[in-house]
């Protein structure tokens, strides 16, 4: 579908997408060395050089298998009774999401979509292809989405009363499992459904974390390319940085027992004040054994599940358990 772009579209800002709350991420990154992931789409240029990333190492415009767990997803949803919004969380260009909004939306006239994402200009992509194949009303919500429960608490306001269906598309690499979970069941309602995917790496034997092997032999590649370094230096090229660190390495590694890609870049400049690394990026990757253990943990009924032939990812559909 090309999308077509609105001549004016309002855009909500949240707290956590405003100046201070920004500025301090920033202070942070050079106090601890660690990036916030939410810093790597603050301005339009970085929103274009992520899609460029997306569309040439993303799998899901590689291998049509891809994309078919999350056409029999929307299927499924279709099947599943009346449902009065969908809630978009992160949902980059809104390729995925508008496929659950039309399954949803079979009289054409009435389903709300939001769009929560960290760059506003993302937000407003996924809200365009939404005006496009749906006839309700659509928001563009900018925040971080690691203060998500805030941010959901803010929009409930807005919406109408009826069941929803909550996306997690391609943000359960790049957050930590513990508030993502716990934030999205806190703002979830009776009656709403959770869609959410995970990158997945096949599970080998006698492994001590889950899944590194297939991660350092096949899922590298897909960050250790230019596109993707082009993106996260970024930041540094904006922030005045550029000069200072050396060029972005990718490594294996592990994050709160589940292995990750791992990217940083090391100080090359004499520069006082500076962290001696920074660690820009971070992807994790999840097993189709862990993932849902973690989801049923973190209050979820886990009830479908949709997994690729090559097993690197898989989309669950989950209510919130009471």
């Amino acid at each position: 579908m090309e999308l077509t772009m609105s001549a004016l579209q309002p855009v909500f800002f949240h707290g956590t997408a405003r100046g201070p709350h920004r500025d301090a991420l920033l202070r942070r990154m050079l106090q601890t060395g660690e990036v916030h992931p939410s810093l790597h789409y603050l301005s339009g240029r970085q929103a274009s050089l992520w899609m460029r990333v997306h569309e040439v190492h993303a799998p899901l415009f590689q291998d049509h298998a891809f994309v078919g767990i999350f056409e029999r997803v929307a299927k499924r949803l279709s099947g599943m009774g009346v449902f009065g919004g969908v809630v978009a969380l992160g949902p980059g260009g809104g390729e995925k999401e508008v496929l659950m909004l039309e399954a949803v939306d079979r009289s054409g006239v009435g389903v709300e979509f939001v769009a929560i994402d960290a760059s506003a200009e993302l937000a407003l992509m996924s809200v365009e292809r939404a005006d496009q194949v749906g006839g309700g009303r659509t928001m563009a919500v900018v925040g971080d989405l690691e203060e998500l429960g805030g941010i959901l608490e803010s929009v409930g306001e807005y919406e109408g009363r009826g069941a929803r269906v909550f996306t997690a598309f391609g943000i359960t690499p790049n957050l930590l499992p513990e508030g993502l979970l716990s934030s999205i069941r806190l703002g979830m309602r009776d009656g709403d459904i959770l869609a959410i995917s995970a990158n997945l790496a096949r599970e080998g034997v006698d492994e001590e974390v889950p899944g590194m092997r297939d991660v350092r032999e096949v899922v590298l590649a897909q960050y250790d390319n230019e596109e993707t370094r082009q993106w996260l230096r970024r930041l540094l090229v904006e922030e005045g940085l550029e000069v200072d660190y050396g060029d972005v390495r990718f490594e294996v590694g592990q994050i709160e027992g589940n292995c990750a890609v791992i990217a940083d870049a090391c100080l090359v400049s004499r520069r006082a004040g500076l962290p001696e690394r920074l660690k820009l990026f971070f992807s994790l990757r999840f097993t189709a054994r862990t993932f849902p253990e973690l989801l049923r943990r973190h209050g979820f009924n886990v009830f479908s599940a949709e997994v690729t032939t090559c097993g690197h990812e898989a989309v669950w559909l989950c209510s919130r358990a009471d």
